[in-house]
């Protein structure tokens, strides 16, 4: 490709991936923080900002503000320093995980700069922002995308102390604050991630003389200097911290079906199951990867051409490596892939480079225009569900800016029409299903609803024998979300105070095991999907239509 094509092929993804980043950001409002992960991790955050405690992770638990040993505390600290600055609304808690994938762009950007990644790592940025588990997760309050910036950042590095012309001191300074930053966000498992990828690139090029290039003195005293005081305050503070987090938390998990998890019960799977995961998680471009004829042979055949390239390798073995490590692991979900999806977007793009198979060739043809189909059928049933008209009339622009860029300009290609199809669809789908997915799954619709009809002036909304870490955090983030604030009860059914408050809400379907429990007469008002609102028969009051979130 000459300088000149290269040149506006950078231009014309930097366009659509603009538009990629600006609809991602444009939607991070949307839906409520969803219970229990994204409402969790935001109300971690806002405990640091209003107890001033920013040591301690806490969690309400049993409505006792209990220490969070599960986690370290990077990623809540970064949402609630966008809490200072921001205020407690949706889009803050789910800003560090944009600016994380803001992070992993970045990253591969800068891969552009190795020979063999030149005209790959531009397109990779529009893979990744496009693929599904990428988009939505960019847009979700969780620790993951944090840890996949820093996994990121560090494979980057090592790719330029690796081929490239990277001083071993700012090598040594990047590694280190990347690795510990990423330790601080998840623990050891980012030692685990990087450590396969480069121990499975060595084994393969079988150079381990590649080691000496890393400045182990300076990566090693930096990583300590960044990571041992907040774990020996912590334990200082919570005794038994280091053990639980270590033991239970990295090790016993990932073999024990009971391992003394204290915050919830976790998601077992069968052996494998990640594998299954990337495939959907990847969309829409797993399809690319499917050979010319569905032969395990050409499939190893495939491999072994992509990784004859030492640079390539690596990125091969990046990709793989958070892959192998949790295919024996049952406790697993799919966030534990977002640390593979920078390296398998920069091989995906590399299937670009050449002239692509027929079976790429119709898929580039024929998928952008059944997700833009899509898209319109999506802004339609939008239109049905009650989505207004203004956004109506915003949304068909959208969806037709793809077809315009393709037919219009000759700098986009088909993939960048793909990525762009991809990334509109999401963000209709997510503006469209926002306000059903925040019933379901989140208590802020029907805590708005409460403290909208609710007659006493200050307002006690008991929780009944279940923790929704949404309901405390828009109680107390009420001035974004509600008229007003609440103060939210937990309530034991073996437990009840002797006073009740006059409003509780309880999970819909326990509510005819819970309410014969309470020695009060209680009246359904409203049931919002998970969630009903039920109120002491001697107060009754009248709801109409709930009001609508207008934040």
């Amino acid at each position: 490709m000459t300088t000149a094509n290269s040149r506006r092929l950078s231009q014309s993804i930097l366009i659509a991936l603009f538009i990629c980043l600006a609809l991602r950001l444009w939607t991070l409002e949307y839906p409520d923080l969803i219970d229990p992960t994204e409402s969790r991790y935001a109300f971690i955050a806002q405990e640091m900002v209003l107890s001033g405690n920013w040591l301690t992770p806490k969690l309400p638990e049993s409505g006792l503000i209990e220490p969070y040993d599960g986690k370290p505390p990077l990623h809540f600290w970064l949402t609630a320093t966008s809490f200072l600055l921001f205020g407690m609304d949706e889009w803050v808690a789910r800003l560090p995980s944009f600016l994380a994938l803001l992070t992993m762009i970045g990253a591969l950007w800068w891969l552009k700069k190795i020979d063999c990644f030149k005209e790959s790592a531009p397109r990779s940025t529009l893979v990744l922002i496009s693929s599904t588990l990428m988009y939505f997760m960019s847009g979700a309050s969780v620790i993951d995308t944090t840890l996949a910036a820093c996994t990121s950042v560090t494979i980057a590095t090592l790719a330029h102390l690796f081929f490239g012309q990277l001083s071993k001191v700012l090598a040594g300074i990047l590694l280190a604050t990347a690795l510990g930053l990423g330790f601080l966000t998840k623990g050891p498992i980012v030692i685990a991630i990087v450590g396969l990828a480069v121990f499975t690139y060595l084994a393969g090029t079988r150079n381990f003389a590649q080691l000496k290039k890393i400045p182990w003195l300076l990566s090693g005293t930096l990583f300590m200097i960044i990571v041992s005081p907040w774990f020996i305050l912590a334990e200082r503070a919570n005794p038994g911290f280091i053990e639980y987090f270590f033991i239970n938390e990295n090790f016993k998990r990932y073999l024990f079906k009971q391992y003394g998890d204290r915050y919830g019960s976790g998601h077992r799977y069968p052996i494998g199951t990640i594998w299954l995961f990337l495939s959907v998680s990847f969309l829409p471009w797993t399809l690319f990867f499917i050979p010319q004829k569905l032969s395990p042979k050409i499939w190893w055949r495939s491999i072994c051409a992509y990784a004859a390239k030492p640079e390539q390798l690596f990125i091969l073995a990046w990709a793989i490596s958070p892959l192998i490590i949790f295919t024996f692991a049952k406790q697993i979900h799919a966030g534990y892939l977002i640390p593979a999806l920078p390296g398998l977007a920069l091989i995906c793009a590399s299937l670009f480079e050449d002239e692509p198979n027929p079976i790429r060739k119709k898929l580039l043809f024929f998928l952008p225009w059944v997700i833009t189909l899509i898209s319109v059928g999506v802004v339609i049933v939008g239109a049905f569900w009650g989505i207004s008209s203004l956004m109506l009339i915003l949304s068909l622009p959208i969806v037709l800016a793809p077809c315009y860029l393709v037919y219009y300009s000759k700098n986009f290609s088909r993939m960048t029409f793909l990525a762009l199809s991809a990334v509109i669809a999401y963000s209709l789908g997510v503006m469209t299903l926002s306000q059903g997915l925040g019933e379901r799954k989140s208590a802020e619709s029907i805590l708005r609803c409460l403290t909208h009809f609710a007659t006493e002036e200050q307002v006690t909304v008991g929780i009944l024998d279940s923790n929704s870490y949404s309901l405390y955090f828009y109680s107390r983030a009420w001035k974004k979300e509600l008229e007003r604030g609440a103060d939210v009860l937990f309530l034991d059914p073996q437990k009840l105070p002797e006073k009740l408050p006059n409003d509780i809400i309880l999970r819909t379907k326990d509510i005819k095991e819970l309410l014969p429990l309470l020695p009060v007469q209680y009246d359904t008002i409203i049931t919002l999907e998970r969630w009903t609102w039920v109120r002491r028969k001697e107060f009754p009051i009248v709801v109409s239509e709930c009001p609508s979130d207008n934040s």
